[in-house]
């Protein structure tokens, strides 16, 4: 009995470069895509609520926090971004009673949440939302740029596959 062992440094084969280069260059736009949603605008661009607090709900994953979900009474959920929460702003907003009046303003294209104010209180601030979702924004960019790099190659190296079994 003669058991064989397939050889593990066999190269790829064209149709592996292929899926390589779709699947890199769809990612690699995907993820230029996502920091436009979260572009730095203007205050008097943001969309101002104004509604009635009826719950607040905390994600956590793996145990660390995640997201905030606020329901309103008048409006629909509004969500914090992750970059955004802190454990702070968690328990602040935990602590409100139910029927608190909040002032929000949030990006239109994203719909993430701004700016909180209840009353003369900022629980979060405007300015510092927008330079961390900026922040978070760059590596997907990156990413992007790094995914596009990757499906080039593939496909350069795919055509170079195709063209040495056409001349076979």
């Amino acid at each position: 009995m003669v058991f064989t062992h397939r050889n593990r440094s066999e190269k790829p084969d064209a149709g592996t470069y292929f899926l390589c280069m779709i699947v890199g260059l769809f990612l690699g736009f995907v993820f230029l895509q996502m920091p436009g949603n979260n572009t730095v605008i203007h205050r008097a661009d943001a969309t101002k609520l104004v509604g009635t607090l009826q719950d607040c709900t905390v994600h956590y994953q793996k145990g660390h926090l995640h997201t905030i979900t606020l329901s309103f009474s008048d409006i629909d959920k509004q969500f914090i971004h992750d970059v955004c929460t802190t454990n702070t702003l968690a328990d602040a907003l935990t602590a409100l009673p139910v029927g608190t009046d909040m002032t929000l303003l949030v990006h239109p294209r994203s719909h993430n949440v701004l700016e909180i104010r209840v009353g003369e209180e900022t629980l979060l601030e405007f300015d510092r939302s927008q330079e961390l979702l900026s922040n978070n924004a760059g590596g997907f960019g990156i990413l992007g740029f790094v995914m596009i790099t990757i499906g080039i190659l593939c496909g350069i190296r795919f055509v170079r596959l195709e063209i040495k079994l056409y001349r076979k």
